[in-house]
């Protein structure tokens, strides 16, 4: 299950961008890159999650629900980062003045 995280993001930002370039870009890799990590978490599953066409793809309703899934591990995952950012930022501990 853990090997599958990566590709639940990169599932999320194909849906959110509408595209495999633009979700490449997003990421900062290669098409071919989500095209195949798309492909392994799809064999992964058992199931099909897309269907592609050389021009565009579309969810099947099996990748639908789990795309939702996908996107609400994005959203924890960014509300955790920025947790951490906000709490770096504000001064904690024990002050002792002597």
């Amino acid at each position: 299950m853990l090997q599958r995280l990566p590709q639940m993001l990169i599932l999320d930002a194909l849906v959110r961008e509408q595209g495999f370039s633009a979700a490449a870009r997003r990421l900062g890799v290669s098409k071919s890159y989500i095209s195949k990590q798309l492909a392994q978490l799809e064999a992964n599953l058992g199931a099909q999650l897309v269907q592609r066409t050389t021009r565009r793809f579309a969810l099947t309703e099996l990748g639908e629900a789990y795309a939702c899934y996908c996107r609400d591990l994005t959203a924890l995952a960014q509300e955790a980062d920025a947790m951490v950012a906000e709490r770096q930022g504000r001064v904690s501990g024990v002050l002792h003045l002597g």
